[in-house]
């Protein structure tokens, strides 16, 4: 009738030392740490049931890998298009300061030009 789980009959005492503060020790079978236990199992070992736990838990952890992989080339496809984006913009503004800065010369030169009265 041990389930794993304390139950209203299980014995719980507590100790205290001279040298320790007071501290609790329950005795129970729950204490034994069983990695196949499983307290929702009908089966006298848990083993299968941990098997397809195991299981569940890769193709949980390959459908997150996938989503992050998937998250990433998008999060890179973005950012290449912002760099294509920025590049070209900054290449028609490179060209439209060679235009302004032209335009200063040819202005300063006409300036020079100019007879002063």
């Amino acid at each position: 009738d041990n389930d794993g789980w304390l139950n209203e009959n299980d014995e719980v005492t507590a100790t205290t030392t001279v040298h320790q503060p007071r501290q609790a020790q329950v005795v129970s079978p729950i204490l034994s740490f069983n990695p196949t236990f499983n307290p929702h199992d009908d089966r006298e070992s848990g083993q299968s049931k941990m098997v397809a736990t195991h299981e569940d838990r890769l193709e949980e952890n390959r459908k997150a890998a996938q989503k992050r992989r998937r998250k990433k080339k998008a999060e890179h496809e973005r950012l290449k298009q912002s760099v294509a984006f920025y590049t070209q913009s900054n290449d028609k503004l490179k060209k439209q300061n060679e235009e302004l800065q032209m335009m200063i010369l040819q202005a300063r030169s006409k300036v020079a030009e100019t007879p002063m009265h």
